[in-house]
């Protein structure tokens, strides 16, 4: 089995299993989660894991500005991407100022460029 690179973190379990096969078509093996806690407990077991592709509203609990901070503490190098159905309109925390928002549903193009841009390109 290969090792995931990717967590996809949405309370939308069919948009997060869309994003999921499309990035393992893409070359990039992907994990889902369905909130801050299953995001966690993936990371801990996954060592793989180099980029979160986060939406803003993850689900209940935490919002996604204070899961990525949650998920950094854990993974210093992490990368991390936001997504949302509001796109760059949605407000974020000074911590996150400069974090760019993928509106969703993510078109094939785009979803290859953020891989492509944190992940590097698939040989």
């Amino acid at each position: 089995m290969t090792a995931c690179s990717l967590l996809i973190i949405d309370d939308d379990a069919e948009l997060s299993d869309i994003t999921a096969k499309a990035c393992c078509r893409l070359g990039y093996p992907a994990l889902t989660a369905s909130g801050a806690e299953a995001a966690l407990a993936a990371l801990a077991v996954e060592p793989g894991i180099a980029l979160a592709l986060i939406d803003i509203r993850p689900g209940p609990g935490d919002t996604g500005f204070a899961l990525a901070a949650r998920l950094r503490q854990r993974r210093p190098a992490l990368t991390l991407r936001f997504v949302s159905g509001l796109g760059q309109a949605a407000s974020r925390p000074a911590d996150f100022a400069d974090a760019r928002i993928l509106r969703k549903p993510l078109s094939l193009d785009a979803l290859r460029d953020v891989l492509e841009e944190a992940l590097g390109p698939v040989h």
